[in-house]
């Protein structure tokens, strides 16, 4: 009774608490001066501005951010999760045990300023492991910026004169340093300059349908992604095999693929599944699962390979999070935020363990794990 005399008379309580702040709150707004149409579109104007030019600072080259995130931004230790030897053209390092999650830093932020624009809408990121630099496709300046590490911007290619007609899908830097920019319907290929050097043929692959992703293996394969199968082919666009949804593998919608070693995956958003299989298509097992939770997935838009321990990272915009498994789809740590991760859409992992995620305001935020 005591218990329940206390819990009423506090519902009380709150209940005339929010009463009066309600009452305060239409005063105050019946008597601040109201604005004209034009003077609120200019307040706002001055407000984004304020936003992107103070809230999302650049780092300056070579400098660091103050350490950020602690116990309550990673997930609890984990233990004895070991890697197996799993070296190879894609630059994984293998044989490494990890006893325990590490903290993560905030770098700073990369906004391409120092080739004399600005990114607006960083749409897709890549790591190239070979020459250690970083790709990022703008697509509302129709740009592929290629950065270094310290977030200098090496050179910029004008897709609009290399050839490229529609919106980019997606894009891929192979290992000579051509880069391929995947259409719905088509595959070109530029080379490290930006100049078109011709397609690969997908007719026989796609057979009319778009493509909704794409990857390239170290055997020079690419891995078309499709609405509910992957098909493999060579650079001359010859089929060499195809993996079909199934009842182990019932994918609808293959938005992501990555290539590591001997096997493949694929990022299926509407079952937030992701699947793995063996490079000859055999289904190997899939993780994830409909979940607020650590390790679940709302709405998973991207994923790619951590270089530096072989992980596969899946990036959920819902969750605003990075979230890390092992090969074997055990879940491994995530981070994020709406503060540190807003409304994200693309990630990339290097060799270093600095994460680059593409937010909201079109800038890319770079993050590292602090061992």
């Amino acid at each position: 009774m005591i218990d329940g005399t206390y819990y009423i008379s506090r519902r009380v309580r709150r209940a005339c608490s929010l009463n009066t702040i309600a009452l305060i709150v239409l005063l105050a707004l019946f008597a601040a001066p109201s604005l004209t149409h034009a003077e609120q579109a200019q307040l706002d104007d001055n407000q984004t501005e304020e936003q992107l030019d103070n809230d999302e600072q650049p780092l300056p080259t070579g400098a660091e951010a103050p350490a950020e995130g602690g116990a309550e931004d990673i997930a609890d230790d984990i233990a004895g999760d070991e890697q197996e030897d799993i070296f190879d053209d894609t630059g994984i390092e293998g044989d490494m045990l990890v006893d325990e999650v590490p903290l993560v830093r905030f770098v700073g932020i990369y906004d391409a300023k120092s080739s004399g624009v600005r990114l607006r809408y960083a749409s897709k990121l890549f790591y190239d492991i070979h020459n250690d630099e970083i790709y990022i496709l703008d697509r509302f300046r129709r740009t592929i910026f290629i950065i270094n590490p310290q977030g200098a911007v090496l050179y910029s290619i004008d897709i609009d004169s290399s050839n490229i007609g529609m919106l980019p899908v997606d894009f891929a830097v192979d290992k000579s340093g051509d880069i391929y920019v995947l259409e719905n319907k088509r595959l070109a290929v530029l080379d490290y300059r930006g100049v078109y050097k011709g397609d690969v043929d997908i007719s026989e692959a796609a057979r009319g349908e778009e493509v909704q992703s794409f990857a390239l293996s170290s055997e020079g394969l690419v891995y078309l992604g499709l609405r509910n199968r992957v098909v493999v082919i060579d650079s001359e666009g010859t089929v060499q095999r195809e993996i079909k949804a199934s009842e182990e593998a019932p994918f609808k919608n293959v938005k992501e693929i990555v290539v590591m070693g001997d096997e493949f995956y694929v990022l299926d958003p509407p079952a937030f599944k992701v699947y793995r299989f063996s490079k000859d298509g055999v289904f190997l097992s899939r993780f994830g699962k409909l979940s607020g939770l650590a390790g679940g997935f709302s709405m998973p838009v991207d994923m790619t390979i951590v270089p530096k321990s072989g992980r596969i990272a899946v990036l959920d915009a819902n969750r605003f999070a990075v979230i890390i498994f092992n090969r074997d789809g055990e879940f491994y740590t995530e981070y994020g935020g709406t503060s540190q991760l807003p409304r994200p859409n693309a990630v990339t992992f290097d060799t270093r363990g600095r994460f680059y995620v593409a937010v909201r305001t079109g800038l890319v935020r770079v993050f590292e794990f602090v061992d």
